[in-house]
């Protein structure tokens, strides 16, 4: 089984730079078979409509995004605004190796740090 070297795991709040990495990964991971249907974002600006810098925690492997744990407010209705939507993504070739579980342990910290801002996306 290949293991994760996670002296090299880096996990960071996602960054303007990592935008082209999340679209690639996203249009990877969400298909027919994972989700209600595929993800396709039509541009860099419709991604960073709904996912903009900070409202994802990216695990980079060596300076590769190979995961990312993203957050964000479901709707824009004042009666969602206590609610937070959490989304998950690990790229295949990372698969199984703690990624994940990591990334939910990070956002588990963040939430309980109080460093969770899903607000702006509730606008």
């Amino acid at each position: 089984m290949k293991q994760i070297n996670k002296a090299r795991l880096t996990i960071r709040p996602s960054e303007i730079k990592d935008v082209r990495e999340l679209i690639d990964l996203d249009h990877l991971i969400w298909t027919e078979d994972t989700s209600p249907g595929p993800m396709l974002w039509r541009s860099q600006e419709d991604f960073l409509l709904n996912a903009p810098p900070g409202s994802q925690l990216v695990a980079l492997q060596d300076d590769k995004l190979c995961g990312y744990v993203g957050f964000g407010c479901p709707s824009r209705m004042e009666s969602n605004r206590h609610v937070c939507e959490v989304n998950i993504a690990v790229h295949p070739n990372y698969q199984r190796l703690g990624i994940g579980r990591q990334l939910m342990e990070a956002i588990k910290g963040h939430a309980a740090g109080g460093v969770l801002s899903w607000r702006p996306l509730c606008r």
